[in-house]
């Protein structure tokens, strides 16, 4: 997994990467939420790095990372 970030305070971007060696499936609803949370932002930024990203995609992967109270 890559992920790119900008400090608040401007600046040059940062690159995390990390190898995941569990099943996107797997990850837990938390993991699962943020990464919709993240694709939705990129979409609606219209960023160059959303590569495959969907609305659909967004939609499709919320539901199943819901909470339950």
């Amino acid at each position: 997994m890559k992920l790119r970030y900008q400090p608040p305070s401007g600046g040059p971007s940062q690159l995390l990467e990390q190898t995941l060696r569990t099943p996107v499936q797997s990850l837990d609803a938390d993991f699962r939420f943020a990464a919709a949370v993240a694709e939705f932002g990129m979409l609606l930024r219209q960023s160059p790095h959303r590569g495959q990203a969907s609305y659909a995609g967004v939609l499709a992967a919320a539901p199943s990372a819901k909470a339950v109270s």
